[in-house]
């Protein structure tokens, strides 16, 4: 049979007793000390962008766009004129009550009224205001239910 070699198993009596290691062990050890060091101080240098990060970098400066760059690109600007939404309308009475997203236009402001895009009737803001709804005047045109009032 095979024995296993006498620096790995323990004395035939089961008593522990100090493990011969083979010749070349202690040069194993300085091997893996050297390479342990050599680890070490492969980590321990500094990259080429940490050496130069003592002196300031200028601040990276903004070439100037070309004029075909310029036109290029689409601009959007917000529609800052409230318009509000025709949510009832007394025919017999002439009047309309509009409701609006953000402010109210001040009582006696002049509003046009747009159906699909088409200007089809004024209306003079009277009152009562209440919340975001207002009560106007139809002076002129047809107005419906769903259409937009806004000043031009």
């Amino acid at each position: 049979m095979h024995q296993k070699p006498d620096w790995l198993c323990p004395d035939r009596d089961a008593r522990l007793t100090l493990r011969r290691f083979p010749a070349y062990f202690p040069a194993m050890r300085w091997i893996a000390v050297l390479l342990f060091s050599l680890c070490m101080i492969g980590c321990g240098k500094k990259n080429p962008q940490q050496a130069d990060s003592a002196t300031p970098k200028p601040a990276p400066t903004k070439a100037e766009p070309k004029t075909e760059e310029i036109f290029s690109r689409p601009v959007i600007n917000p529609d800052l004129i409230p318009s509000g939404k025709v949510v009832l309308v007394n025919r017999n009475a002439k009047f309309a009550v509009l409701s609006y997203v953000t402010q109210l236009p001040s009582p006696g402001t002049r509003l046009n009224v747009y159906r699909d895009s088409l200007k089809v009737a004024e209306l003079k803001i009277t009152g009562p205001q209440r919340d975001l709804n207002t009560v106007a005047d139809i002076l002129l045109g047809d107005v419906r239910v769903g259409d937009e009032a806004r000043e031009d």
